[in-house]
């Protein structure tokens, strides 16, 4: 059940992520329309509200919510060094 947490969170930080064009254009991405962002915040959010029932569900509200803070910073910090990790050649475009 942690994995599950742990990639529920992954995927909404990277929604969230993704939704900001800062974070598109170090991608090489083109912008994102105003859809798009929206799309991408209100899944990010589904999706992290996802990861807390998991982590509720199989711990109990009382532990489940400390463990999702866990889950939430492992996952954010996964994906911080994922997109720091990017070689600088292909940024610079």
């Amino acid at each position: 059940m942690i994995v599950l947490a742990f990639f529920l969170s992954f995927a909404a930080w990277t929604a969230l992520a993704f939704a900001m064009n800062r974070h598109r254009r170090d991608m090489g991405w083109a912008r994102a329309t105003s859809a798009q962002r929206t799309v991408l915040r209100t899944a990010g959010g589904c999706l992290l509200v996802a990861s807390l029932w998991v982590c509720a569900g199989h711990w109990g509200w009382s532990v489940g919510t400390v463990a999702w803070f866990g889950v939430m910073t492992m996952s954010a910090l996964a994906l911080v060094l994922a997109l720091a990790f990017r070689p600088r050649s292909r940024r610079a475009s």
